[in-house]
Order: C-alpha cells, then sequence, then structure tokens
C-alpha cells in the first residue's frame, strides 16, 4: 500500500483534527475515573464498564460491611491508568491512521 505524499498529509491532518485530547483524558479520569470515564473517552468501553461495575460493588461492598477490599484493586487500576493514558491515545492514533491509509488506497 503506497500513498502519495499528498493522501499522507490529508491523513495526517484529518488525525490531528479528531486525536483524543490528553488534557481531557487526565481531567476525565480526575474527576470520573473511578467510574471509568477517561476510558469510555478513549473507546476502552469494555474495561470501562468493569471498571464501573467494580467501583459500584466497592462501594456497596464498602458501605454494607465497611471493607474496601474492592476499592483497593480499583484503586491500583487508576495509579496505574495515569501511565497508560498516553499510550493509550497514542494506540487510538495509530489504528485510525491504519484504518484511513486502507480507505484511501482501496478507493485511489
Amino acid at each position: 500500500m503506497s500513498l502519495s505524499t499528498e493522501q499522507r498529509i490529508v491523513i495526517e491532518q484529518r488525525l490531528t483534527s479528531e486525536k483524543k485530547s490528553i488534557g481531557l483524558a487526565y481531567m476525565l479520569w480526575l474527576l470520573l475515573g473511578i467510574f471509568g470515564g477517561h476510558r469510555f473517552y478513549l473507546g476502552r468501553n469494555g474495561s470501562a464498564v468493569v471498571m464501573l461495575a467494580v467501583s459500584t460493588l466497592g462501594w456497596i461492598t464498602l458501605v454494607l460491611t465497611d471493607k474496601p477490599f474492592l476499592l483497593v484493586p480499583l484503586g491500583v487500576w487508576l495509579i496505574v491508568d495515569i501511565f497508560q493514558i498516553p499510550p493509550m491515545i497514542r494506540s487510538d492514533t495509530d489504528v485510525r491512521r491504519n484504518l484511513l491509509a486502507c480507505r484511501v488506497a482501496r478507493f485511489s
């Protein structure tokens, strides 16, 4: 798949305009991270739903038993996500780049 310079420029321009915002991702992590808000934004819906479920069950468990055993791993997961947000954005951009390149190559 060989793309012309113009096609590559168009792809990169589109990627730039559609790229996920790292600032917004961190804002969502800070404000809604415990509910997986940043993961929903970054398109990681499966793990976001798991995070939401663990959070909900964790809070219910904390209220009923006074033991935060589900919230502790969730806290660790959130700390790990601080470092995972940039790679998730890069991965999303790479996937979009490949999809756009395939579409452009198919129609040219």
